[in-house]
């Protein structure tokens, strides 16, 4: 018997998710239509997958710098892998509790969009609570807000210099990416780990280097 490889095993389980209709308890009263929230997709998620053999891990940054990460894995086959990335956004908080309380919901929020990659889930585009309908006004006129954050700060000749001198896969992204901030030669750190040129262990490395910077 042919085994199914992981994209095969994908596209049943979207298929499969398509046919289990699972309810919208999220609700946007404003613009008057239903969302799923987590809740409403990871118990169907977890059976399909269960039943596929899919297992489904997530990573918030730690093996991608900034981006949180959705694995799917064959479990006949674990070598094959499909990565569902999004762009995280920074948090800036000084008061611990409001900080960890953001945190929580920024991981729900982004838990919630990985399976909706993953499943191919089509939906509003706002999907939260809040007023987001069209107002009839001028909308005030705002200053373009700066990056926030360490790793948005502009890296100096000297910090480059010091960056490159660390391990000669910096010195190559300096050289040839020329990045202006910190996040930008994480990036591209990130982009030669997906593409197989630098591995796991090698990027955590260089990353320990980066943070005496």
């Amino acid at each position: 018997m042919t085994k199914t490889n992981i994209y095969g095993k994908i596209m049943e389980a979207r298929l499969m998710f398509l046919q289990s209709n699972p309810q919208k308890s999220g609700r946007n009263d404003f613009q008057k239509f239903h969302y799923y929230e987590l809740d409403d997709i990871v118990p169907t998620a977890t059976r399909i997958c269960n039943e596929l053999g899919i297992y489904t891990e997530v990573d918030m940054g730690s093996k991608f710098y900034g981006f949180a990460t959705m694995t799917a894995i064959n479990i006949d086959e674990p070598k094959e892998q499909v990565h569902f990335r999004l762009k995280m956004p920074e948090i800036n908080n000084a008061n611990i509790n409001n900080a960890l309380q953001d945190t929580g919901r920024l991981e729900t929020y982004l838990r919630r969009y990985l399976y909706m990659l993953f499943l191919d889930i089509a939906q509003n585009d706002e999907v939260d609570a809040s007023d987001n309908s069209v107002k009839q006004r001028e909308k005030p006129k705002t200053s373009p807000r700066k990056p926030t954050g360490a790793n948005s700060r502009r890296l100096t000749k000297k910090q480059k210099d010091k960056l490159a001198s660390f391990d000669p896969i910096l010195e190559k992204i300096i050289k040839e990416d020329k990045p202006t901030t910190l996040k930008e030669v994480a990036d591209g750190l990130n982009i030669l780990e997906e593409n197989n040129e630098l591995s796991h262990d090698k990027r955590l490395e260089i990353a320990k280097k980066i943070s005496t910077l």
